[in-house]
């Protein structure tokens, strides 16, 4: 094996870690919520932070896998949106960070300032607030029975933005410990939020272009690679980390100045599916002569061809 089982395997445990299967990590409100932006991203799960020590060494090892990420270039997915990223290297956070992952409370809060009472209903409103996990606090002690006034109105919504931002900070630390235990600290605060997702999770988004800059197809009919290139433009960002993660056992592509490993396409003849050997990033892709063949066979092994169903 040249990695192609050990990357899969890998990729398998911090998929399952950002799933419905376990509860250490939630999706965040506009996920549960179907709005604005991070529908997909996941956030410590308060409840486990503040109910026992385990929760916190569990954080930790997640620390730890991203660390392995980092070192081995694993670009693992790690579903965190960008207010964990920069609380890992020490950047401020403030309201905008709040709407990226809680879009509702954040406009509902802005109605609250400026006491617009046809969205805003005094008489319901305590000085308390509920969490990612839909769990009810108080925001300070007795804050049930303190209503929310005009007057107070500020100080209560300062209050609650302040604990939003705050209810991840012991699973950060944690996680924070774990990095510090495989990469120094002072490596890590070298870079920005956006910058340590990159090392860890790889890019993003796929840019096609440096894609195929990186991609040996000797031996394939000019036609087919066309064809190839042409589907594969048409592709959703998720469909395009399904055919990576087919073709290498990842679900991103390295950074432009980690690309250092082209992928291969091999002629597959007259085979009806493309196999890939993940050990290499190599792809053995039939000669294709219609753009509708070649979208079938794509969208076959993007949804059918993860964990070896396709793979040689």
């Amino acid at each position: 094996d040249a990695g192609g089982v050990f990357r899969e395997a890998m990729s398998r445990i911090v998929e399952d870690l950002f799933s419905e299967q376990f509860n250490l990590l939630l999706l965040c409100p506009n996920a549960q919520q179907a709005v604005h932006s991070n529908m997909d991203k996941y956030l410590p799960n308060p409840q486990y932070v503040a109910s026992s020590a385990l929760g916190l060494e569990m954080f930790k090892f997640i620390g730890k896998l991203m660390a392995l990420s980092i070192r081995t270039k694993l670009y693992l997915p790690f579903e965190f949106p960008p207010i964990i990223w920069k609380k890992l290297v020490g950047e401020a956070v403030g309201v905008d960070d709040l709407m990226g992952v809680d879009a509702i409370v954040t406009k509902q809060l802005a109605s609250i300032r400026s006491w617009d009472l046809e969205k805003v209903d005094p008489t319901k409103l305590k000085f308390e607030y509920v969490g990612s996990d839909k769990v009810e606090r108080e925001l300070i002690p007795g804050g049930r029975a303190l209503e929310v006034t005009y007057e107070n109105r500020e100080e209560y919504c300062d209050a609650v933005v302040a604990a939003r931002l705050r209810e991840f900070d012991a699973a950060v630390e944690a996680m924070s410990s774990g990095i510090e235990e495989v990469i120094p600290t002072r490596a890590v605060l070298l870079f920005s939020g956006v910058q340590l997702e990159e090392l860890v999770c790889g890019s993003p988004t796929f840019d096609l272009d440096l894609w195929r800059r990186n991609t040996d197809s000797t031996g394939v009919s000019p036609r087919t690679i066309q064809l190839f290139w042409e589907v594969m433009g048409t592709l959703t960002q998720q469909e395009l980390s399904g055919f990576v993660r087919f073709a290498w056992g990842r679900s991103r592509l390295p950074p432009a100045k980690e690309f250092t490993v082209k992928m291969r396409l091999t002629s597959g003849g007259r085979a009806v599916l493309p196999v890939s050997h993940t050990c290499f990033f190599s792809v053995e892709l039939p000669e294709y002569q219609t753009e509708e063949k070649m979208r079938h066979g794509l969208l076959t092994a993007i949804h059918y061809g993860v964990g070896g169903i396709l793979n040689g």
